[in-house]
């Protein structure tokens, strides 16, 4: 690790974890989920201070990089909105028909953490960094979904133009910062201007469940000033059992 005085704090922010259980059959009671297996997407949304983005990550693997085992997982900005508002569509209930299987429901994505995030340099690794504010005790949700208290991941961009865009569609990043991978494969995420951009692809690697004292930043400090129950009023979700029972109290629905 290097030393502090080649830390650089390049962003901080609110951090939000979601999930969405797997499309079900209209006619079934409960669309919930039990285990990770019945979640079909795991959602971050980092919120800046310094500005008004929502930058919304889905999570390959449906969870978090295991941080003691320094675990490797892809995630990709699916989208950058101005305004929660241009979220919730994304997040509420959905029903659509098909041919083959009838009326199908996509259930609205269900809260399960929520606290703050800073985005270090340090040496040649750019590190994402958060601190829980709420669950209060970790649940069965967090412990599936390997969700600490408090972990770092390094954080690495993929340049799209070498290696590829898994989903088939490449992040339109401009000239300026295009030139930043010059010929590499993957460049630390600075600027965190990279991502800003939709499609873009990440490496997330466990780093550490210590970053205060690894990093030399006080995350704790960071979430005094942090109001518990925020996602609702910042990402306009509404409150019901389905939000507030993973966020609470750690259990799944």
């Amino acid at each position: 690790m290097a030393a502090q005085d080649e830390m650089q704090l390049l962003e901080r922010g609110d951090i939000y974890f979601l999930y969405r259980p797997k499309v079900s059959s209209a006619e079934q009671e409960e669309n919930s989920a039990k285990t990770i297996d019945d979640i079909q997407r795991f959602y971050i949304v980092l919120h800046p201070h310094q500005n008004a983005l929502y930058r919304l990550l889905v999570v390959g693997r449906k969870r978090l990089p295991e941080v003691h085992k320094h675990e490797k997982h892809w995630a990709t900005v699916e989208k950058v909105a101005q305004h929660p508002d241009q979220l919730l569509d994304l997040f509420k209930q959905h029903s659509y028909q098909t041919k083959t299987r009838g009326e199908r429901l996509e259930p609205e994505v269900r809260a399960c953490g929520e606290g703050v995030y800073c985005i270090i340099q340090s040496g040649r690794q750019t590190y994402l960094a958060h601190h829980l504010a709420l669950p209060e005790q970790l649940g069965d949700v967090q412990k599936e979904l390997d969700l600490e208290p408090e972990a770092s991941y390094i954080l690495s961009v993929k340049n799209q133009k070498i290696a590829g865009a898994q989903s088939g569609q490449a992040a339109n990043f401009p000239e300026e910062l295009q030139q930043k991978f010059r010929n590499l494969r993957f460049i630390p995420a600075n600027p965190v201007t990279l991502l800003n951009y939709q499609n873009t692809e990440l490496l997330l690697i466990g780093a550490s469940t210590g970053p205060s004292e690894e990093l030399g930043i006080d995350l704790q400090a960071e979430q005094k000033s942090f109001d518990k129950k925020k996602i609702f009023s910042d990402l306009k979700l509404w409150r019901n059992e389905h939000t507030t029972i993973p966020l609470f109290e750690g259990q799944w629905v």
